[in-house]
């Protein structure tokens, strides 16, 4: 008999409290006995994102309010051969995050004993394996980014950080993808805005942005700067990608204040902004 990987997901689950961050750990019993948080096989004929909302329903009895793609993918070894899984030697898995309420967690009770609530920290050292405290790990990081940032999503689902001040606009730049979409104005005082590639949040959104999502992008860019602010007028937004950013010499001790070699130009017109803002509010 071919030996195999079983398809699977790993679904990082958490809630937003008053308290911060809170993440579901389940404590598992089938199989093995250890701690965990929502995972599970792909069945025939389910695309991903049905897996990962029929998963989250059935392992924590709350429904998802957002389900996060992070694209992350993996595979692992089982420690033993399972009676029910003969073939099976491992599974790979797709990274999600979901959002749902903090409600009481009902358990399947043939998989898991228990399900609790903790934060980042206690979340990470109960975790069994270190493949699950990684991906909870880069969940973890993207949502003290989203805290971090200003942001807004675009009508397809893509997110875009903007920095809050001149720190901010450093630490976003230093920290983007080469080939990330990045908007500033031709005037000094605006933020750096940079469209997202990942994580996406519907199953049709595309890794690229589309002409859409950069044009959205811009005005948002134009909305936050001192030139709107100053003269309620067209505002001229440079485009660019993160690679084209550098720090030369004479800008080493300037926080916040990149070269940009290559450059397009973008006209927002005043109506545009104000539309934008009146849609936002």
């Amino acid at each position: 008999m071919k030996k195999r990987y079983r398809p699977g997901i790993f679904i990082v689950t958490y809630a937003k409290t008053n308290k911060g961050i809170r993440y579901v750990v389940l404590k598992r019993k089938k199989h093995w006995t250890g701690w965990e948080f929502p995972k599970g096989g792909i069945d025939s004929g389910e695309d991903v994102y049905e897996t990962a909302r029929r998963e989250i329903e059935e392992e924590t009895g709350v429904k998802a309010k957002k389900i996060i793609d992070f694209n992350e993918k993996g595979k692992y070894h089982y420690k033993k051969a399972f009676p029910d899984r003969p073939d099976v030697v491992g599974q790979t898995y797709h990274l999600f995050a979901a959002e749902i309420p903090k409600k009481k967690i009902s358990v399947d009770e043939g998989e898991h004993f228990s399900g609790q609530w903790m934060d980042y920290e206690s979340a990470k050292n109960k975790l069994t394996f270190e493949n699950q405290k990684d991906c909870l790990e880069k969940v973890n990081n993207w949502l003290l980014k989203l805290k971090r940032f200003r942001s807004f999503k675009t009508p397809s689902g893509k997110i875009v950080f903007a920095g809050k001040d001149k720190k901010t606009n450093e630490e976003l730049i230093n920290n983007s993808e080469p080939e990330e979409d990045v908007f500033h104005t031709e005037e000094s005082g605006s933020p750096f805005c940079v469209v997202k590639k990942l994580p996406v949040e519907s199953p049709f959104n595309k890794k690229h942005p589309t002409k859409e999502d950069l044009r959205q992008a811009a005005i948002y860019c134009a909305s936050k700067s001192q030139d709107w602010r100053d003269n309620k007028s067209d505002v001229v937004v440079h485009w660019f990608l993160i690679k084209d950013t550098k720090k030369t010499k004479s800008l080493k001790n300037k926080t916040g204040t990149f070269s940009v070699d290559n450059f397009k130009k973008l006209k927002i017109k005043k109506k545009e902004i104000k539309e934008f803002i009146e849609n936002k509010e």
